[in-house]
């Protein structure tokens, strides 16, 4: 596998004691810096691509830029990642693969921080560059290390940013690529939770072995940073206490994107992270060039231009290997928290499917909370936990009862269950629909009414159970649904913007006849009045129709939704 390494000498400075100033690229600040002189009055006028909004300051944000433009020294470069600094302001840069701007934040603090990298190696010899962020200048002495494991360091600027903001709270904070990401050796492998778990335990010891450790570790993730945590959990370290996971995916079979073998959205993700962070439709790309659409194919091609790896994603072998990571969850030694948000969480279906795997372990909380795809609650939990010196469950669940009571979070545990008393979430009446059956060759769609509605709220999972019939001739195919609202004939839009999934997809379904049912991800939004539809299409398993003759018979079709009681 090609790891794309960028044209920068690695650039890391302590606390603004500049260690290495040569830096080969274009200066960002040769882009941003127009605004200070202009008086922020106008944008500047950019050479090459436009300028993202967050490179656009706003508010203080100008304070901080117009600070840090007047005597800019280099604070850091690392591959994609460059950042400026004078006295207290900072400016954080991700760069594309052009070397244009991708997104800049500007950060202001009166307290001193350092960020030291080290290369730690693997079990299997690899390579991987990991930071160690600490509040001041000294050697940073023996205290609580918060790791954070991550393949979007070369996507975004979240983690870098977010984990100066936990250490200056007192703590030491360890982030890392992802094998096989951001300057990292290796090849990266979705939702590969094995070898990550391996990973994991190496990236461990490793912290334990520091001195500025106090050899108590906490794992800390939202999305696929969740999941590293959680396979870090599953190696039952002795000095990790707590995995905090919000929203992780943990079974590509059946929830993930490559859910029952809908290859196209993991192979994009993977895809962009490899590349440029912003490539989510590289894959369409390929296959629009190539007079094939198979699988092999175009994930042969995908190796050769992104560099890609991606190798387990037959049905057989990723269920075989989300059973065998449950089978681990459940020996993990760490009190593990799960998060999950009732709105706006592309993942929070997975979260609610592994509630019920894990019942009657207790050292396994469940969590939901309305900050949408965040780990926010979980990190005030991991907070409150390290003030209070202990991480059993006897200590949380006083912190749970509080913020119960509060309103603020609804926890699942085995004595505690958000449907008592105390749950700060309004009853919903489920509303079904039979829909009438249904024959698609792919070609076209099929829609039928779902009912009438006038500013209904929808809090919950939506749910199809239905029958298909497939022809022993037909290709591998994907049943997609699709739920909007037709305010007059011609007016219609999605069930909601607010909608995390409003597109329900079923993969991989199987020739003759089969029973099927789906949920969407958990969801709070209004539905706007007028009628509610629902309709069913085919596609590949990259997401375009695919022709089916004969048809594909639908029936016994089952939709409800969770409404909201008066």
């Amino acid at each position: 596998m090609r790891n794309f390494m960028w044209p920068f000498k690695s650039v890391l400075v302590i606390a603004g004691t500049l260690l290495v100033a040569t830096v080969s690229s274009a200066n960002p600040l040769s882009r941003v810096c127009p605004f200070v002189l202009e008086g922020f009055k106008s944008p500047p006028q950019p050479q090459g691509a436009a300028l993202p909004p967050s490179a656009i300051p706003k508010g203080d944000e100008q304070k901080v830029l117009t600070e840090v433009c007047k005597a800019p020294q280099v604070f850091l470069s690392l591959g994609q990642i460059q950042a400026f600094r004078n006295g207290n302001s900072y400016a954080f840069f991700l760069l594309g693969r052009d070397k244009q701007i991708r997104e800049a934040s500007y950060q202001a603090t009166d307290q001193k921080f350092s960020i030291r990298q080290s290369i730690v190696t693997m079990a299997d010899g690899v390579q991987i560059p990991t930071y160690l962020v600490t509040k001041s200048t000294a050697t940073a002495t023996p205290n609580h290390t918060i790791l954070i494991r991550s393949p979007y360091l070369a996507s975004n600027l979240s983690v870098w940013i977010e984990s100066v903001q936990i250490a200056l709270r007192g703590v030491n904070v360890v982030f890392q690529p992802a094998r096989g990401t951001f300057l990292a050796g290796g090849e990266f492998e979705w939702l590969d939770w094995k070898q990550e778990a391996k990973d994991g335990k190496a990236t461990l010891d490793w912290i334990v072995q520091q001195p500025w450790s106090n050899k108590k570790v906490y794992a800390l993730g939202t999305s696929y940073d969740a999941f590293l945590a959680m396979a870090a959990g599953t190696t039952r370290h002795p000095n990790l206490l707590a995995v905090f996971a919000a929203s992780g995916p943990w079974n590509p079979s059946t929830d993930s994107l490559s859910g029952a073998g809908y290859f196209g959205p993991s192979l994009n993700y993977v895809a962009a992270l490899n590349w440029d962070g912003g490539e989510r439709n590289a894959i369409e790309k390929i296959n629009s060039k190539m007079r094939y659409r198979s699988y092999s194919k175009t994930l042969e091609k995908s190796r050769a231009i992104y560099g890609l790896k991606l190798k387990s994603l037959s049905p057989t072998e990723l269920q075989k290997n989300s059973e065998d990571f449950i089978e681990s969850l459940k020996k993990a030694t760490a009190t593990m928290i799960y998060g999950y948000g009732i709105q706006n969480d592309q993942d929070s279906r997975d979260v609610i499917n592994l509630r019920p795997k894990l019942a009657g372990h207790n050292n396994h909380f469940f969590l939901a909370h309305n900050e949408g795809h965040s780990h926010d609650p979980l990190k005030s939990l991991l907070f409150y936990l390290l003030a209070n010196g202990d991480t059993t469950p006897g200590k949380i669940t006083p912190w749970l009862r509080e913020n119960i009571l509060n309103k603020q979070f609804c926890i699942f545990t085995e004595q505690i269950s958000c449907q008592d008393d105390m749950s700060p979430f309004t009853p919903t009446i489920p509303h079904v629909t039979q829909i009438p059956n249904a024959e698609i060759n792919g070609t076209d769609l099929y829609r039928a009414k779902v009912m009438e509605n006038s500013e209904t709220y929808l809090f919950g999972q939506r749910h199809i159970k239905f029958e298909v019939e497939v022809p022993e001739t037909a290709p591998e195919l994907v049943l997609r649904s699709y739920t909007y609202v037709c305010e007059a004939p011609q007016t219609c839009a999605a069930i909601s913007p607010e909608a995390t999934n409003h597109t329900i997809m079923v993969a991989g379904l199987k020739k003759g006849t089969h029973q099927y049912a789906i949920s969407s991800q958990h969801e709070y939004f209004k539905i706007p009045a007028g009628t509610v539809y629902i309709s069913f299409g085919l596609v590949d398993k990259f997401g375009k129709r695919m022709p089916v003759d004969p048809k594909v018979k639908i029936r016994n079709i089952e939709y409800t939704l969770p409404v909201m009681a008066d």
